[in-house]
């Protein structure tokens, strides 16, 4: 039987009948690598030691959401999951129609019994102001403005995932309806080249539907050591395992990339993390489950401002020199390239 192509990324269309948002919806954090013991400290399982992160993380704290163990099934076996919850998308303050704007628009442009205000006479201005300085000033007036709007729309969308979903932005009790979802943690069930047949494997034993949004974390040899990158859909960029992902549920579906660097050499991605990087992929591990956090805080619906905070330099760089992970939650040990 061909596989189908399905749409992952939240947003898929569904009958009229059914489009009303459902309040038991189901996550799944997928973390891509080549399954197997001795496989867990290669390069290419970079997403898989996020997952084996986020796992440590939510055991070493007791107030985080309570992980339970699914039972092992042919095709899902390690899965662990938890609740989380997320304030519902229709309690969101309602946009304007197009009518309520047009009639806005017009009342600001009219007084006195509704005569329309004169428009005011355009200054000329010589070609000295037309080249050099009001160029000048129209140009570093949108820059800045640009800028702040790019800023304080990040701060509001990392506040936003940072806040207790069940709080108002006043901290007060919110009388929003809240949408209490299941996060799937997914560990490597296949070799990293067939995780999209692992993925639609583990999704149909574990009674989920194909079109569940999940969250791929994948090693990528384009970017540097110490980068994070959020993406909501886009190619392969030659990585197998995405590329079979794409073959089976499109290219629209979202993925947290954490660089390696180096080159896309079989012997580079199947190696070992060195013993002299350990340290900096460990805090790079522990800052990609913070993504992993926003994303399910915020939701997949909401994957335009889980970008905006991941993708913020402050974010989504961590330097090579920092605190030190705690033993307890690191998930580099043992064996060397």
């Amino acid at each position: 039987m061909a596989s189908k192509r399905l749409t992952t990324d939240g947003e898929a269309e569904a009958p009229a009948s059914k489009k009303a948002k459902v309040d038991n919806a189901s996550l799944v954090i997928f973390g891509l690598g080549n399954d197997g013991e001795g496989r867990e400290c290669q390069r290419h399982n970079a997403g898989h030691c996020v997952l084996r992160a986020l796992i440590a993380r939510r055991k070493a704290h007791p107030s985080t959401p309570v992980l339970e163990v699914v039972p092992d099934l042919p095709g899902a076996k390690g899965v662990l999951k938890y609740e989380v919850e997320m304030a519902a998308e229709a309690d969101k303050k309602p946009k304007k129609d197009k009518e309520a704007k047009k009639k806005e628009k017009k009342g600001a442009n009219t007084k006195n019994g509704g005569q329309a205000q004169p428009i005011a006479p355009i200054q000329e201005s010589t070609p000295d102001q037309e080249n050099g300085k009001t160029t000048a000033t129209a140009a570093t007036a949108t820059a800045t403005t640009t800028t702040t709007t790019t800023t304080e729309a990040a701060t509001e969308a990392q506040a936003e995932a940072e806040a207790p979903p069940h709080t108002t932005e006043q901290g007060g009790s919110a009388p929003s309806k809240l949408i209490r979802r299941t996060c799937y943690l997914l560990p490597p069930q296949t070799c990293v080249n067939d995780s999209g047949k692992g993925l639609q494997k583990a999704l149909e034993v574990l009674g989920l539907p194909q079109t569940t949004p999940f969250l791929a974390l994948v090693d990528d040899v384009a970017l540097p050591v110490g980068t994070l990158r959020f993406k909501a859909k886009g190619s392969s960029g030659g990585h197998n395992g995405l590329k079979d992902l794409e073959a089976l549920f499109t290219d629209k579906y979202h993925r947290l990339k954490i660089g390696i660097g180096g080159e896309r050499r079989i012997d580079h991605v199947v190696g070992n993390f060195l013993e002299e990087e350990r340290q900096h992929f460990e805090r790079i591990f522990a800052k990609a489950v913070e993504a992993v956090d926003v994303w399910t805080s915020l939701g997949p619906e909401n994957v335009e401002k889980v970008m905006s905070v991941v993708n913020q330099v402050g974010f989504s760089k961590v330097e090579a020199t920092g605190d030190e992970v705690p033993d307890a939650l690191k998930v580099l040990g043992g064996g060397s390239s």
